[in-house]
């Protein structure tokens, strides 16, 4: 009858025989036995999976503190808590970025004139300058400049559809003897030339005193230039610059 006490972290479980005089448990081991069933069974599963609760005072093996303090950042829910983050995580542990999906986002110096219009999938801001068309709203009159601040020409890309010119030149009218009286004319074509259009007509070269010049649009897209004689002579020979004015 073995007489050796069994101890549970130091405390003694059992002080005296494992059996009887028949070889039964004592009533002590026997209790022991039911207690440590009991404790077991209500710690582990059927599959040895832990199940029961830890104190809040145990320790993991090669760590410092207790198992509350290290949990103690973690949520109900199984979240880590924000404020406990502390020191630098990996690039490669950062999430991608993608629509609809929070990710890394990398920083980018600013550009003078230039606004973030997305962000791409690896995180890298993109900038570009908006165009006159991404401004809403209408300007005050606090915000155009003078016009003796401006510099430079205005181009005709950057005019108006409706004030742009319509342009074209004739054939050459002139060079022979005239009449009083007498006309003569010239068609050039230029596209969009409508009736109700204002036309303008250059000669290239100064017909001569006793000649009078004007264009009229004839038809849609045709201007004609005419040249009467006033007094009889020979104008001199040149071709008529036209504009229409839309």
């Amino acid at each position: 009858m073995s007489t050796q006490p069994y101890l549970d972290g130091g405390n003694v479980l059992l002080i005296g025989g494992l059996t009887d005089k028949q070889g039964l448990p004592t009533p002590s081991f026997q209790k022991f036995l039911n207690d440590l069933q009991t404790r077991v069974g209500t710690a582990l599963g059927e599959l040895g999976v832990l199940i029961g609760e830890i104190s809040a005072n145990a320790q993991v093996q090669g760590r410092a503190g207790t198992i509350s303090a290290a949990l103690s950042n973690i949520t109900a829910t199984g979240l880590l808590s924000a404020p406990s983050l502390t020191g630098l995580v990996p690039a490669v542990n950062l999430p991608s970025s993608a629509v609809g999906v929070h990710g890394a986002v990398q920083a980018i110096n600013p550009v003078a004139h230039e606004w973030i219009n997305s962000i791409n999938t690896s995180g890298v801001p993109q900038l570009s300058q908006p165009a006159f068309t991404d401004i809403s709203g209408v300007a005050t009159a606090a915000q155009v400049p003078a016009l003796s601040a401006l510099t430079g020409s205005v181009t005709t890309g950057q005019l108006p559809a409706s004030v742009i010119p319509l342009t074209g030149t004739t054939a050459a009218l002139g060079g022979s003897a005239m009449t009083a009286g007498q006309v003569i004319t010239a068609n050039v074509t230029i596209a969009g030339a409508a009736s109700g259009s204002s036309v303008i007509a250059t000669p290239t070269t100064y017909p001569g005193n006793g000649f009078v010049w004007q264009a009229y649009i004839s038809s849609a897209n045709t201007v004609t230039v005419t040249l009467t004689c006033i007094t009889a002579g020979t104008p001199t020979s040149s071709t008529y610059a036209v504009r229409v004015i839309p």
